[in-house]
């Protein structure tokens, strides 16, 4: 049915900032009125991020409509929710450890480190007595793979370190680079996270 002379207006969900504007990253469009009678329009009751698994989630989203008709009158309403998918989660490269294998292995996420792709990674690993100055991280697997990784591509860096004496540890960590930057998580200062200054980690080579 074409649309009529008036349109309901929509809403837009603002989510993604770059630090000096807001861009919309989902919309609920408005709905036509036709005919002049019948009114329809979406409402939202909240909206939450859900920062583990990369979700904006936007709960109780309701459309009316109203149809006063010839002889009859119709109120309708239908109530959903919606899960907006592919935020980068808390966990940017989730790594795990594979004793029998002696790997680190981990699949790349979406938005590696809130990159839109990943040019390659270095992992390195550390004293976990060090961690914090990650001046002290040394190179273990620099410039991998060869060509730019995918979403969803495994990797699994061999673990070539001796096995620490009791009492001691290590850490690995992996940083991304995508197009001159480098990003390797976050770190926490005053309740607010905020990415490790990549000055601070060696050059992998």
């Amino acid at each position: 049915m074409p649309c009529g002379p008036t349109v309901t207006p929509g809403i837009r969900v603002d989510a993604s900032y770059d630090g000096v504007t807001w861009h919309p990253v989902a919309t609920l469009p408005g709905r036509c009125l036709v005919p002049v009678t019948e009114y329809q329009w979406p409402t939202v009751s909240s909206i939450a991020f859900d920062p583990i698994y990369g979700k904006l989630i936007v709960s109780d989203v309701i459309s009316w409509s109203y149809y006063h008709g010839p002889g009859a009158v119709v109120n309708q309403d239908a109530e959903t929710s919606m899960w907006i998918t592919g935020f980068p989660t808390i966990y940017e490269i989730g790594q795990t450890y594979l004793p029998s294998e002696q790997v680190i292995g981990y699949r790349v996420p979406h938005m590696p480190e809130q990159f839109v792709a990943a040019d390659w990674f270095d992992t390195y690993w550390g004293d976990l007595a060090t961690v914090g100055d990650w001046s002290q991280a040394q190179p273990l697997q620099c410039g991998y793979p060869a060509t730019s990784p995918s979403f969803g591509d495994y990797f699994a860096v061999e673990d070539t370190l001796p096995m620490p004496t009791p009492g001691n540890g290590y850490y690995y960590v992996t940083a991304v680079n995508y197009q001159g930057q480098r990003r390797y998580g976050r770190r926490s200062n005053g309740g607010v996270l905020t990415g490790r200054d990549p000055a601070g980690l060696p050059r992998c080579e």
